[in-house]
């Protein structure tokens, strides 16, 4: 019986490692989405008339503002990434 348990108990602490691994993998997760999902909803309400155009002041504000956004929310600025869209790159959503 004591060797039953032995392997019960090894099993049972590794598959609680693995559970808190994967529950604190999916919580940095989440908090990192929120940040992204806040700064880009700043930097689009801040986008003006023509997005497409990333030397304009209002785009350098939106990337500002994002930027800004993503760092109170947790993220370093060294990981924030601003892609700006490209000039005459047009897809269809069916």
């Amino acid at each position: 019986m004591a060797v039953v348990f032995a392997l019960a108990a090894v099993t049972l602490c590794g598959v609680m490692a693995l559970g808190a691994d994967v529950g604190v993998l999916y919580y940095n997760w989440v908090q990192l989405q929120k940040a992204a999902d806040a700064a880009a909803l700043a930097g689009a309400q801040i986008l003006g008339q023509d997005p497409s155009d990333p030397t304009s002041a209002t785009s350098t504000l939106a990337t500002t503002t994002a930027k800004a956004y993503a760092t109170d929310n947790g993220t370093s600025a060294n990981d924030v990434v601003v892609a700006t869209p490209q000039s005459g790159n047009t897809q269809k959503w069916r």
